[in-house]
């Protein structure tokens, strides 16, 4: 069993000193200083440049907006009319969906310059101290796709309390169904009402985590195919990231419309769904 266990220790020893170059992407960013008591980890870092980087966008595309379109405001109508129309479609209400649309529409712009950071110029090859990744995206940080998906549902329960009062709230609390018993043959679908009550609660949680979770391992794989491929050999630093490259196009793209997707079929649940 000791020989065994030698030959072990040799082989994960000698595999991690042939694979020294590959530098996977932990599940937890790395610290790269500290403002007081405020730790700046990579992924606030690459937060804050989003930010910074939607903002000059912004500005842009109010900035150039013309009777005849140009191409950044036609890639911008097209966004927003994604998910403008659907909206329109579902309420028959132009007013109500044009105020929804910039909500879903925040999302989706959010996530996919998330999510293309790294394919920007110069931002992949950013280091801190040699080692650590200044600009990890954001969403692949788990506490940001939860906290996302956190504010996506209070979001879809306010306006539904909103447009519904109380009313939105008995959806998931029956226990007024009761008060309304008028014989005791009523009372077993009462509580299976009440049962299918929390089960909706329950329900709305789940829906938490699936969009979280969805978001957050699609980015971390990608990050981690592509840290992969980048550390396997010098050879493969130049031809052999492109078809990955391209995938990361199509990845950060199919992400954000995803959770935005959901996120309004959730709003809409909640606002017309009584």
């Amino acid at each position: 069993m000791s020989e065994i266990e030698i030959n072990v220790e040799n082989v994960q020893a000698e595999t991690s000193e042939g694979h020294s170059g590959v530098h996977v992407p932990a599940l937890k960013p790395e610290t790269l200083f500290n403002i007081g008591p405020i730790t700046v980890s990579n992924a606030m870092f690459s937060g804050f440049i989003v930010t910074i980087l939607i903002c000059i966008l912004i500005a842009y595309v109010k900035k150039h907006i013309r009777l005849v379109p140009t191409r950044v405001q036609v890639v911008a109508e097209a966004v927003v009319n994604m998910f403008y129309e659907p909206l329109i479609d579902a309420y028959h209400d132009r007013a109500l969906a044009k105020k929804h649309a910039a909500i879903i529409t925040s999302f989706f712009i959010l996530i996919i310059v998330s999510n293309l950071l790294p394919a920007l110029p110069i931002i992949p090859s950013l280091r801190w101290g040699h080692e650590v990744e200044v600009a990890r995206p954001v969403t692949s940080h788990y506490s940001f796709t939860l906290a996302l998906a956190m504010i996506s549902l209070v979001i879809a329960h306010i306006l539904g309390l909103a447009h519904h009062g109380w009313g939105h709230v008995g959806k998931f609390f029956k226990f007024a169904e009761l008060f309304k018993i008028k014989k005791i043959m009523d009372l077993p679908n009462v509580l299976i009402e009440i049962f299918v009550g929390i089960l909706e609660v329950f329900g709305e949680f789940s829906k938490i985590i699936s969009l979280a979770s969805r978001l957050f391992g699609n980015l971390l794989a990608h990050e981690a195919i592509m840290a992969v491929i980048f550390g396997i050999s010098v050879y493969t630093q130049f031809l052999a990231p492109i078809p990955f490259y391209l995938l990361g196009f199509l990845v950060a793209f199919i992400q954000a419309t995803v959770f935005s997707l959901l996120s309004m079929t959730i709003l809409i649940s909640h606002v017309k769904g009584h």
